[in-house]
């Protein structure tokens, strides 16, 4: 949709937005508030998810246009947060980078002793006592 007097700019959106079974924005117009068609906008909500199912529903508040473009033609994509992703990967990237020293201790401590052993199994104690009679 965009501001053009043309078919693709006809009709206003006006939406009741839910999430999680709540109301978070009645008669929320998205083109007055991204100040225009074609324009980004974002806007945060702190939303509990349980069991890893986001519910959003953006629903026709009873104002403006409710049926063009063709219902199957308007989608989004929500985005997750990013932080908390971030936050996971690094836990995973310090987890293998201690796993991995750690790993690196253990091998070089075995190769060290046995090295050892094999220096301690070469050497051979002469002694230069008399024999007693």
């Amino acid at each position: 949709m965009d501001d053009t007097p043309s078919w693709t700019g006809l009709g206003r959106r006006i939406f009741n937005i839910y999430i999680q079974n709540q109301l978070v924005e009645q008669d929320f117009n998205i083109i007055a508030e991204a100040k225009g068609s074609k324009k980004p906008y974002n806007k945060t909500y702190k939303i509990t998810v349980a069991n890893n199912i986001l519910d959003i529903h953006l629903l026709w508040s009873g104002r403006g246009t409710c049926c063009i473009p063709a219902k199957e033609q308007d989608h989004f994509t929500p985005s997750p947060t990013s932080s908390s992703h971030n936050e996971r990967r690094a836990g995973i990237i310090v987890g293998i980078a201690a796993g991995c020293a750690a790993a690196v201790k253990i091998l070089s401590s075995i190769v060290y002793l046995w090295w050892k052993r094999i220096d301690l199994d070469r050497i051979q104690v002469h002694t230069n006592t008399a024999k007693q009679s």
